[in-house]
């Protein structure tokens, strides 16, 4: 009698787990499609928003806004590399130029948001070297801080040229 009830036991046992395994398979279905549901809504709401934006002609306001905000972040990292330090290594994570900047830039002109890409792109590089610079700083290493100082400021220079470019190509 008591091996009977033990694979009764078993027998529910078993079913009690195999259908455990169901709900969690389908539950996890269900975060995956929530997911992907929410990314969608995310883009949508992106595009929504830029689209109010260019009604209110916002579009190169924003642009503007985000171009001279690089300006200023170029003129900060120059005073540092000039001074062969670096205070602020996370600044480039505030970098919106293309994320903010790009969409609107598109609207007005390809080759605008192609020079965004572009100023982000050297921007990056710069941030590497100035990374470089810091590394090295208060080392023996004093021809590579150099080194990577100028080539820093070789970027600066470049980006401030795409970026004069790119506030030519904005309308008035």
């Amino acid at each position: 009698m008591q091996a009977v009830l033990a694979l009764v036991l078993v027998v529910i046992t078993g079913c009690y787990a195999w259908l455990t395994k169901q709900l969690l398979t389908r539950a996890e279905a269900s975060a995956r499609a929530a997911e992907r549901s929410a990314a969608a809504s995310e883009t949508t709401i992106a595009f929504l928003k830029q689209q109010y934006e260019e009604r209110l002609g916002l579009g190169r306001q924003i642009v503007r806004e985000e171009i001279a905000r690089a300006k200023a972040l170029i003129e900060s990292w120059r005073r540092e590399a000039k001074a062969q330090s670096w205070s602020d290594p996370d600044a480039i994570g505030r970098l919106t130029l293309v994320r903010e900047a790009g969409p609107h830039a598109r609207q007005i002109s390809t080759k605008l948001a192609d020079l965004l890409v572009e100023i982000e792109t050297v921007l990056y590089e710069v941030h590497a070297e100035m990374n470089i610079l810091r590394d090295g700083a208060g080392t023996a290493h004093t021809m590579k801080v150099k080194d990577a100082a100028a080539r820093a400021i070789e970027h600066l220079d470049t980006a401030t040229r795409l970026l004069q470019d790119a506030e030519r190509l904005l309308p008035l």
